[in-house]
Order: C-alpha cells, then structure tokens, then sequence
C-alpha cells in the first residue's frame, strides 16, 4: 500500500469523520481525487499477490489482505493459464474479475450477479484494465435455464439494461440478492450450461469461481456438461450455514463433484470455506 494511500486511509476512518458522515460528504470528492491524480486508478495489491489499478472510490478497503489463499491460487493458475476464461458466479463488486484482467493480458471475464447495481460497480472497478476484456450478464446461475438465452444474447440484454437503468454502482448501493428469497420476476435465470453450450464450443482453459452464498449445488448441478467435458478449474466459495436454506449441506457439494471426478482442497476457512478443485486427470 502506498504511503499516501495509507495515510488517506487512516484519515477516512478516524472516528471523527466515520461518525459525521456529513463531513464525509463535504470530504468524499477531494479526496478521492487527491487518490487518483494521475487519473489512471489507484494501485492495490490484491491479497499481497497482484497489483491493480482501481477506481479511488473502491479503494478504501483493506484489500492487500483479501482472501489471501484464494486470491494466491487464482493468479497462480491464471499465470500458467494467460490464454484463459474466468467465469466469475456471484461477482459483487468485481475484485476477483480485476484480478483476473491485471493477472494476464489476454484472459477474459465472464462476470455474473443477480444485481445490477454489482455489475455496474464491477464495470468500473475493472475500468483500467486493458481491452475489452470483460463481459457482464445478469441473473441468477442456477441447475434450471428459464431464460432460453444463449451467452451473447445474455450480455447484450446487461448492457442495454445497465445503459438505460438508473443504477450507478456506487459503494453502498450494491446488494446480495440470493434465489432463495428473490421476489423481483424481472431476474432471469440461467444454467451456465445452458448459456455456454448455445453457440460455439469453448476451446480456452477455463476457471469457474463461485460465490453465491449457499446456492453452489444449484451453480453447480446447471454446469454438468461443463464439469463432464471441460473440466474447468474450481475455485469455490462454500457457506455451510446458507447451504441448509435450499436443502443442501457440505457433504452433498463435495459428493456432487466427486462424482465428477474432482478433488477438493481446502484452502482456508472464516465465515465461509474456499475450495480449489480440480480433476486427478487435469495437469496445472
């Protein structure tokens, strides 16, 4: 972290200034542009192992010690993979997708969330990444494909939706919307296998990062032919506790992809586990 980022950083969470947020308001704008005076981001080391530029306004989190074993074994494996695609299930905000476009020049982004707020703030975190290199699609990745769309039509409908929708992707303004509580009928809901395997077939390496809090069996069970033919990476965030809310626990997630022939390792645990899977016949 650089000296003046930290010294911005400990101003911006003094108690003074954390308990009058009218004052942050006053403050917000100079000081991010202060941040950002080159105009070209804000350098971060994600997880302590890859440097990023982002926007000043995302910046303020202590992202140097992210998910720190997580973050490792995907730019690791990105490294030995420049070529490849990240699919990135329950995007957020997009960390692991800047991560992704800064680790390779020529890997490309698929980012998916159920809210568009995320998507939009994924866009501009991922801004100073070189190329065109990152796609968004909206809705929910789940075993059944109700939308019928095929992946270029999936991104084309985001980026009309996100053009014309007021959503600004302002931190504070994103949320997790999960399937199981969703009442909002306008979110579509695909299978990644149903969206992948509409058009031509994929030849890249492929890495599926998920993090849906507790639907992963669902993510998972609409992606068999992806696992059965080709054997992406697994780098899996599992959440005991939301599992029981669709019927589903640890035991039913790590037998489903057994039975596809991966092995699991876990990578660390603290509210949630991180796996990294791969299949016995798949050299990394």
């Amino acid at each position: 972290m650089s000296k003046f980022r930290t010294v911005a950083q400990s101003i911006r969470h003094t108690p003074v200034i954390e308990q009058a947020e009218w004052l942050w308001d006053i403050l917000r704008k100079p000081y991010h542009q202060l941040l950002n005076l080159s105009g070209q981001g804000i350098a971060v080391s994600v997880g302590g192992s890859c440097k990023v530029q982002i926007p000043p306004e995302f910046s303020g989190g202590y992202w140097e010690s992210y998910e720190t074993e997580a973050v490792a074994a995907l730019v690791d494996w990105l490294e030995k993979h420049p070529t490849s695609v990240l699919l990135d299930v329950g995007c957020a905000i997009g960390i692991f997708s800047v991560v992704g476009l800064f680790t390779s020049e020529r890997v490309e982004v698929v980012a998916f969330d159920s809210d568009l707020a995320s998507l939009k703030a994924n866009e501009r975190m991922c801004q100073y990444a070189s190329g065109k290199r990152l796609s968004l699609v909206h809705g929910f990745a789940s075993e059944k494909h109700l939308s019928g769309l095929g992946l270029s039509a999936a991104r084309a409908r985001t980026q009309e939706l996100l053009s014309t929708s007021l959503v600004t992707g302002d931190p504070g303004t994103t949320a997790y919307i999960c399937i199981d509580g969703n009442t909002d009928s306008t979110i579509p809901t695909h299978s990644l296998d149903g969206l992948l395997f509409a058009e031509s077939s994929l030849t890249r390496p492929i890495l599926l990062k998920c993090d849906v809090e507790g639907a992963e069996l669902l993510v998972l069970r609409g992606a068999q032919n992806l696992l059965q033919e080709l054997s992406p990476q697994l780098l899996i965030s599992v959440h005991p506790p939301a599992l029981t809310n669709y019927g589903h626990s640890v035991a039913d997630v790590q037998e489903y992809l057994e039975g596809f022939g991966y092995n699991i390792m876990v990578l660390s645990v603290d509210h949630e586990e991180h796996w990294w899977c791969q299949k016995n016949s798949v050299t990394v």
